[in-house]
C-alpha cells in the first residue's frame, strides 16, 4: 500500500472519529432536560384520617438533699408509675423515657452590698419524663389520672393522632396529582401547545393540628386529680403539594 493511500485512509478514520463524536455530543445535548421546554404546575390534595392511638408526656420530679436520695426516690417513683401502665395493658415498648436531669437547688442570701456570699447547695432536683402511647385511646382520661396518682407529677402534650399514615397521605397524594394533571392539561389547552412527557414530580406533606397542653387547669398536675376531663380524638387533616413538570411540545 503505498504512501498516498495510506493518509487517505488515516484522514477518513479522523474524520469518521469526530462525526461520532459529535453526534454523541449532540444526542447528550437533546437528552439532557434542561434543554427541554418545560413548566411546572403545582396543586393541593387534602385527606382526613381518624386517630387510632393517643400520645403523652409525664414527668416525674423529687427533691431531695443528696443526689442519691433524690434519684432513688425518683428511680421509685418511676417504677411505680411504669408498673401501672404494664397493669393498665400499656406495653413496654409504648412507654419510653424522654429526658433524666438532674441538678442542684441553690440557697441565695439577701445581700446589699457587692462582695455577697457564694450561693449554697441547698438540696437536688431529678427530672425524668416518659412518653407514652396509647392504642386505646378510649382509655388515655384514665391513664392520664392514673399516673398523677401513682407518682407522676405532671402530664402534657397530649395529642390525637394517626398510628400509620400512609393510607391517608396516599389519598391525598392521588388527590394533589390528579388535580395537578387537570392543570396542566388547561394549560396546554390555553396556551396553545401539546402537553409532552413528565420530566419531573416532587411533593411537600404534612398533617394538620397541634399537640394539647395540659395543665393544672385542665385538672391535671398540682395536688388535684379530675378524671372527668372530656378528651375528643377529633380527626386529623393531611395535606400534600405535589409538583409536576412537563415538556411543552
Amino acid at each position: 500500500m503505498n504512501n498516498k493511500i495510506k493518509n487517505y485512509l488515516g484522514l477518513s478514520l479522523i474524520i469518521a472519529a469526530l462525526a461520532f463524536a459529535y453526534a454523541s455530543v449532540s444526542f447528550s445535548k437533546s437528552s439532557d432536560p434542561e434543554n427541554y421546554r418545560s413548566f411546572t404546575v403545582s396543586a393541593t390534595g387534602d385527606a382526613v384520617g381518624i386517630p387510632d392511638i393517643a400520645q403523652f408526656s409525664l414527668s416525674v420530679i423529687t427533691q431531695a438533699e443528696t443526689a442519691k436520695d433524690a434519684e432513688a426516690e425518683n428511680t421509685n417513683l418511676s417504677n411505680q408509675v411504669t408498673k401501672y401502665l404494664e397493669d393498665s395493658g400499656i406495653k413496654s415498648e409504648d412507654v419510653k423515657s424522654s429526658g433524666y436531669n438532674l441538678y442542684p437547688n441553690y440557697e441565695y442570701k439577701e445581700c446589699y452590698s457587692f462582695s455577697c456570699p457564694e450561693p449554697k447547695i441547698s438540696g437536688y432536683e431529678v427530672s425524668h419524663s416518659l412518653s407514652v402511647k396509647v392504642r386505646d385511646i378510649e382509655s388515655a382520661g384514665e391513664l392520664l389520672s392514673g399516673v398523677i396518682e401513682n407518682g407522676a407529677n405532671s402530664v402534657s402534650q397530649l395529642d390525637f393522632t394517626v398510628d400509620n399514615p400512609t393510607e391517608v397521605e396516599n389519598e391525598a397524594r392521588t388527590e394533589a396529582v390528579a388535580a395537578a394533571k387537570s392543570k396542566a392539561e388547561s394549560m396546554a389547552e390555553a396556551g396553545d401547545f401539546r402537553l409532552g412527557r413528565l420530566i419531573s414530580i416532587s411533593e411537600n406533606g404534612y398533617p394538620y393540628g397541634e399537640p394539647r397542653m395540659l395543665m393544672a387547669e385542665d385538672g391535671f398536675g398540682g395536688d388535684s386529680v379530675d378524671s372527668s376531663v372530656s378528651l375528643e380524638p377529633g380527626s386529623e387533616e393531611y395535606q400534600i403539594e405535589v409538583y409536576l413538570t412537563y415538556e411543552i411540545k
